[in-house]
């Protein structure tokens, strides 16, 4: 796909860090570099909802984000939630987030590994090499693409033959499985850890039971294999996570991950229609409503998730959360990111999956 990005770099920098970025953001200029800095944007970003415009310049319309990263900037929310955000939506094979370190703060979700630069007072250097990585990208790219548009006319006949479009009467819809994918989260107040950024699919429960020998639970019928898997029990579902090396959520990182620590009734925004999967009969293909700012499918909707904790002191039921496809918003709002349900672990309902959480 032909993608077309507003700006060459986004800066992202704590407040108190500055004039370094304003000795940067002057260089850029020089270069006739297109960037986006807030202190320079004010009047373009007037108006717009502040968390619109981070997950669009941070996540949609940059190229390249520069994270200025110091001791101040791990403390600061904007600086947090912009990283947060440029973690999420980096690019598979390209490299989004480059690192210039103030200090050598160890900052989360950045690997130790992944090559930084160091600040020396140098602006025009670091302009020099950001203009740079942008015009190799580029060419990159454009060759990607070249290489694509070259193949696709000798593909695509076997590949639609292959599925059965081609043949005349058979009309086969073919849907991709979506892989698990890990997001992390942090934020103050809480210990950081990741979580799978959809539901467990019913095709990938469906190949560890296959190869672990444990019996399929029966899926409502006419739900594809890319919807979420649900008639789990509590135990069942800790054990495959356990498969994946990870384990259910916590109450708390639950709701963390799903508010992406903004103030919104829903995963997602204020708006149930544009995020959740409810009032209807059965569950649906999972990642088809939007994502919240950690780039989280289907916390709200759906299915329901199972969480780690217990309800209450006497044990007998586990916390479940987020609400599913038969939810109401009304009389009672059962889609809250607050509201819980409590449900014996060993019960099985058509309504209840689960996520994968990792502690970090």
């Amino acid at each position: 796909m032909n993608r077309a990005f507003k700006y060459d770099v986004a800066i992202s920098v704590a407040e108190e860090d500055k004039p370094v970025a304003d000795l940067i953001a002057a260089e850029l200029k020089k270069r006739r570099v297109r960037y986006y800095y807030y202190v320079e944007n004010k009047a373009e970003s007037w108006g717009r909802h502040i968390i619109d415009l981070t997950i669009d310049t941070y996540g949609r319309q940059a190229r390249f984000v520069l994270m200025i990263t110091s001791a101040v900037f791990v403390h600061k929310y904007w600086s947090n939630l912009e990283k947060l955000i440029a973690l999420a939506k980096t690019r598979e094979g390209l490299p989004h987030i480059l690192q210039l370190r103030l200090d050598d703060t160890s900052i989360d979700g950045i690997s130790k590994h992944v090559v930084y630069q160091d600040w020396k007072n140098n602006p025009a250097e670091i302009a020099d090499m950001l203009k740079e990585k942008i015009r190799v990208q580029k060419r990159i790219v454009h060759r990607k693409r070249g290489f694509m548009t070259a193949g696709i006319g000798s593909t695509l006949a076997m590949t639609l033959g292959l599925y059965g479009f081609l043949t005349p009467g058979i009309r086969r819809q073919v849907f991709p499985l979506r892989p698990i994918e890990q997001r992390l989260v942090t934020g103050p107040g809480i210990d950081s850890f990741y979580i799978s950024n959809t539901e467990v699919t019913i095709g990938e429960y469906r190949k560890y039971c296959d190869s672990s020998r444990q019996q399929f639970p029966v899926q409502s019928p006419g739900v594809k294999d890319n919807a979420p898997v649900s008639n789990v029990t509590w135990n069942e579902a800790m054990a495959f996570c356990k498969s994946r090396g990870g384990r259910l959520p916590t109450e708390k990182e639950w709701e963390y991950a799903a508010g992406a620590g903004l103030a919104v009734k829903y995963s997602g925004g204020n708006s149930a229609k544009d995020v959740a999967n409810y009032g209807a009969k059965k569950q649906n293909t999972v990642g088809l409503r939007a994502p919240n700012a950690f780039n989280i499918y289907d916390m709200t909707g759906n299915v329901a998730e199972w969480c780690d904790d217990w309800s209450d002191s006497s044990r007998q039921c586990k916390i479940v959360k987020g609400g599913a496809y038969n939810s109401r918003i009304s009389p009672v709002n059962e889609l809250l990111i607050t509201s819980r349900s409590m449900v014996n672990p060993d019960e099985r309902q058509p309504t209840i999956g689960f996520r994968v959480a990792w502690s970090k």
